[in-house]
């Protein structure tokens, strides 16, 4: 399904499921029967999705003015239109892999922000791509909660201060970084030295 024509908003008066890919170029679609995608991906390079939607696979990208819950497998890749929701909610059955590809939110590593309420539980995983190799105490924003108030829960086993894993790169999660109540990951382990001419090893340029 691609929306490529006009400006306005198209109606949809019934289920929506998607398991291909669903574009939305320009104008507006609104959902308000409720929209399930199974796989595939939501792209929306123009114009916005407004409605509740639930993502059980595939990936999103762009902006999605309604309350997203994610009860399945979701990856977000970096892109040039950023994903926004309205309220973000990952049940105990939802999983999130977060793509990571350079160091510039949104176009080198997902990016979620989200105007409303954040609610986690389910897992977290990180991917990197593009032969991106992240260096000690890098930061990745990866969920920003626009509005005040705290994220509610947690990623499984993923308490504030664990290390989330990509083979040889370590990631401390926080969920009070940013500017107070965003997820963050900050690269703790890495096989990756930057050297500041000094020998202790710790890149800072001073010994």
């Amino acid at each position: 399904f691609i929306k490529s024509g006009g400006t306005g908003v198209t109606q949809m008066k019934t289920d929506f499921l998607n398991s291909g890919l669903v574009e939305i170029q320009q104008g507006i679609l609104n959902i308000g029967c409720g929209y399930v995608q199974t796989g595939g991906s939501t792209v929306v390079t123009g114009g916005a999705i407004t409605g509740p939607v639930e993502f059980q696979g595939g990936s999103i990208e762009g902006p999605i003015t309604g309350d997203v819950i994610n009860s399945g497998e979701v990856s977000i890749p970096p892109s040039t239109t950023p994903t926004t929701t309205s309220s973000y909610t990952q049940s105990g059955l939802g999983s999130l892999t977060e793509q990571i590809g350079g160091t510039i939110p949104g176009i080198e590593y997902g990016q979620i922000q989200v105007t409303g309420n954040v609610n986690l539980a389910g897992n977290l995983y990180v991917s990197l791509i593009h032969e991106f190799r992240p260096h000690l105490n890098d930061e990745f924003l990866i969920i920003n909660k626009l509005s005040s108030g705290p994220i509610t829960g947690w990623f499984s086993g993923l308490p504030e201060g664990s290390t989330v894993w990509a083979g040889v790169y370590g990631f401390e999660i926080s969920y009070v970084g940013g500017d107070g109540n965003d997820v963050t990951l900050n690269v703790t382990h890495s096989p990756i030295v930057s050297w500041d001419g000094n020998t202790d090893g710790d890149g800072d340029g001073t010994s």
